[in-house]
């Protein structure tokens, strides 16, 4: 009977991060779906969640750095990292590390929908508010109702708050 190859170090490392990130991606999701269905508390509650994650990715990487590097026998930073990995003779290591990066991606393309919803929805309100104190955009004059009833030019109307 041959015994079983002990897993590589890095190993177990990498699927810890694997978890955390696939975590940060299920939290990612849930304020994407709180941001389209315009769901306030639900926002809140994912942000919350998404401030405790990335507060304990924090300490996380405070934790394994020293470990990584211990390694590596390099800084562990992403390029060293990767490259130690690509050279390393483990597919498991390999195929970890390539799962992770998907993930990693994925975090990122969702977090960069969620910013632009986030974004389109800030230049939507502030539209609205502009509207409301009768301020056009930049070099156009805004038909406002005046106090007479006639629309007037935005400098010499009322806001809609006043009016």
């Amino acid at each position: 009977m041959s015994k079983p190859s002990t897993p590589h170090p890095l190993l177990r490392l990498l699927e810890t991060q694997q978890q955390d990130a696939a975590r940060m991606l299920a939290v990612l999701k849930q304020e994407y779906h709180a941001l389209k269905n315009n769901d306030l508390p639900a926002f809140d509650e994912a942000m919350d969640a998404k401030l405790r994650h990335i507060k304990h990715l924090e300490q996380q990487e405070r934790t394994l750095q020293p470990a990584l590097e211990g390694i590596i026998g390099a800084p562990a930073d992403r390029d060293s990292l990767e490259s130690y990995i690509v050279n390393s003779r483990q597919p498991q290591l390999r195929e970890t590390w390539q799962v992770l990066r998907r993930t990693l991606e994925d975090c990122q393309r969702q977090n960069l929908l969620n910013q632009r919803i986030l974004e389109t929805s800030r230049a939507q309100v502030q539209r609205a508010l502009d509207i409301l104190r009768g301020a056009g955009q930049e070099g156009d004059k805004a038909e406002i109702y005046g106090g007479s009833g006639k629309t007037e030019s935005a400098g010499g109307g009322q806001s809609l708050g006043i009016v």
